[in-house]
């Protein structure tokens, strides 16, 4: 995962794009003619008022924005409301948050934008959540080896094991400088031919 592009909607961001595509349960909030190909029963050639369909968190966005009317309400899929928040508020480190989503935060971050009467507690309750976990993703990310992070990153978002990568990659630079195995001074290609060409035209 590219942390620079963490939470920013991007058409050409894989992340983004599976993040996205959650499913969410929708009530059309009123009748809307010929969308009923958005419905995989294919029984109906318009949806009425008070149908509830499952929709992708994508297109779900474009149909609660205002500047569109919006046309649906969100229900929060299962694993952001009240009841799951709370069991991350009893003990967060231990939850294997993968199995929840592989994309947990990032989706949650697509879910607050909605007009949502819990988005300010979600946003609340992922921000609490990264940061509870944060500690043993570091530590862990400083003191594994190799050999025994797998077993670690199984219960990790993706956004945490990009953290937890970036961890890594900051101890074997930190480790590579306590070896004076960087910035060692060298030189440069067109000095070293400038030398060459000079040495030439004195033997000459």
């Amino acid at each position: 995962m590219d942390l620079s592009h963490s939470y920013v909607p991007s058409y050409c961001s894989l992340d983004d794009i599976l993040a996205s595509n959650t499913n969410v349960s929708c009530k059309f909030l009123e009748d809307n003619k010929h969308l009923g190909f958005l419905d995989a029963s294919g029984e109906h050639a318009d949806i009425k008022a008070n149908s509830k369909l499952e929709l992708p968190l994508w297109l779900a966005q474009v149909l609660n924005r205002p500047t569109y009317g919006q046309v649906v309400s969100i229900t929060l899929p299962k694993l952001y409301r009240q009841s799951h928040r709370k069991m991350l508020q009893a003990g967060a480190e231990v939850v294997n948050l993968h199995t929840w989503g592989p994309h947990y935060y990032e989706s949650g971050r697509h879910l607050m934008r909605l007009r949502h009467p819990d988005s300010a507690d979600l946003g609340r309750a992922l921000y609490e959540t990264l940061l509870s976990r944060m500690r043993s993703i570091m530590d862990a990310s400083m003191n594994l080896t190799e050999d025994d992070t797998s077993d670690f990153t199984a219960s990790l978002d993706e956004l945490e094991r990009g953290l937890f990568s970036a961890g890594q990659l900051s101890r074997r630079r930190l480790q590579r400088w306590m070896r004076r195995q960087t910035a060692q001074l060298t030189t440069d290609a067109h000095v070293h031919n400038y030398r060459k060409r000079k040495a030439a035209s004195l033997d000459v």
